[in-house]
C-alpha cells in the first residue's frame, strides 16, 4: 500500500520530544520484553518474560510455551496482585504489543489502569537491553557450571542473584531497595549446621544465626 506524499508542508506534523522515562520510586515504571528462546528450547518452554522495575533495577521472569499477550498478561497479574500495578508499563517492542497486553491484564483486574508507556527514551530502552543481557548470560553460566539444559530450573536462581547483587547506579541492591533489608544469605552456614548434625532450632548454639547475618554486612 502506497500513501501519496502530495500535502501541503503546514500540515505536517513534527516529531513531539519523548518525554523523560526516569522513575523516582519503586513501581512507578515496569519495563517489559519476552526473550525468545526457540533456538534453545527447554522441553515445552520456548520463551522468557521479563519484567523490570525503572527504579529499582528489580526483575521478574517467567519461562513461557508461547509469548501472547494473555500469557504475558498472566505473569504480570501474579506481580502486581502482590507488589502493587505500575503506572506505567512500557516495552522496547510495539506500543501494539503492551496494548494486547494491558488489553488482556484489563480481563483479569477491571478495576486498574495502567498507561502504556513510551519507550522512545535510550535511558529507558538501554536499561531493558542491559537486563536481558545480564539475564542470559547469568543463565548460561548456570548451564555450564551445573551441566544442564533445563534453563526453566535455573531461571528464578539467576533472578534471585539478580536482585541480590549491588547495583553499581543505585549502590544498593534491588531486594534492598524494594525490601529495606539485606536477603538471607547463610547457606554456607546451613550447610556447615546441617553437616554437624544440627537440624532443630532448638539444638543450634545461642545467637550463631543472628551473629552471622550481622557479620555478613559489615
Amino acid at each position: 500500500m502506497s500513501m501519496s506524499t502530495n500535502y501541503r508542508s503546514t500540515n505536517r506534523r513534527t516529531a513531539s520530544t519523548p518525554k523523560p522515562t526516569i522513575a523516582d520510586k519503586f513501581m512507578e515504571r515496569v519495563q517489559l520484553d519476552v526473550i525468545d528462546l526457540r533456538t534453545r528450547p527447554d522441553g515445552e518452554y520456548r520463551y522468557i518474560v521479563h519484567a523490570r522495575d525503572h527504579f529499582t533495577r528489580f526483575s521478574w521472569a517467567e519461562a513461557l510455551t508461547d509469548n501472547k499477550a494473555i500469557d504475558v498478561a498472566r505473569f504480570l497479574f501474579k506481580i502486581f496482585t502482590q507488589f502493587g500495578p505500575p503506572e506505567f508499563l512500557q516495552s522496547n517492542n510495539k506500543k501494539e504489543f503492551v496494548a494486547a497486553i494491558l488489553h488482556e491484564f484489563k480481563q483479569l483486574w477491571p478495576g486498574v489502569h495502567i498507561i502504556n508507556g513510551d519507550a522512545r527514551d535510550p535511558r529507558s530502552q538501554g536499561l531493558m537491553t542491559r537486563g536481558n543481557s545480564i539475564l542470559k548470560n547469568k543463565l548460561s553460566i548456570w548451564l555450564v557450571d551445573n551441566k544442564r539444559q533445563d534453563w526453566h530450573v535455573g531461571l528464578p536462581l539467576v533472578v534471585r542473584t539478580m536482585n541480590t547483587l549491588v547495583c553499581s547506579a543505585t549502590k544498593h541492591s534491588p531486594y534492598y531497595l524494594v525490601f529495606g533489608q539485606h536477603p538471607q544469605h547463610n547457606l554456607a552456614l546451613l550447610n556447615m549446621l546441617s553437616d554437624s548434625k544440627f537440624i532443630n532450632e532448638e539444638d543450634l548454639p545461642d545467637g550463631i544465626l543472628a551473629d552471622a547475618s550481622e557479620s555478613e554486612y559489615q
